[in-house]
C-alpha cells in the first residue's frame, strides 16, 4: 500500500494549494487516503491532517487529530475526528503529525 502524493496550486500561481495522498482501494480505484495540507493562497498553513477512505460511503473522511490555522499561523482549533489515522511513511515527502517536515 505505498501511498501517492498530490499537490495542487492556487490558479495561475506556483504556491501550494493543497498536498495530499492518494492510495488504491480494493477494486483498484484512487482515493484520498493518509496524510493531507491545505494552505492559504499566502502560502501559510489552513489546516492538516489525515483521511481515511470509506468503502461503504465511497468517500473519504476526516479522521484522527486535525490542526486547523489562522492566516498568520497560529492555531485556531483542534479536532478530533475519531477513527484511526494512515500516517506518512519516513520515505514519503510529507512528514507525519509532530515531526520535522
Amino acid at each position: 500500500d505505498i501511498p501517492i502524493p498530490m499537490m495542487e496550486y492556487w490558479e495561475g500561481t506556483q504556491a501550494p494549494k493543497y498536498t495530499y495522498e492518494m492510495r488504491f482501494d480494493a477494486d483498484g480505484k484512487l482515493h484520498r487516503n493518509g496524510w493531507a495540507q491545505a494552505f492559504y493562497s499566502s502560502g501559510n498553513l489552513e489546516r492538516e491532517g489525515s483521511y481515511k477512505f470509506n468503502p461503504t460511503a465511497a468517500q473519504s473522511d476526516r479522521v484522527g487529530l486535525w490542526t486547523y490555522y489562522d492566516p498568520d499561523g497560529s492555531v485556531n482549533r483542534t479536532e478530533d475526528r475519531a477513527g484511526e489515522p494512515i500516517w506518512t511513511a519516513a520515505d514519503q515527502r510529507i512528514s507525519a503529525p509532530g515531526t520535522a517536515p
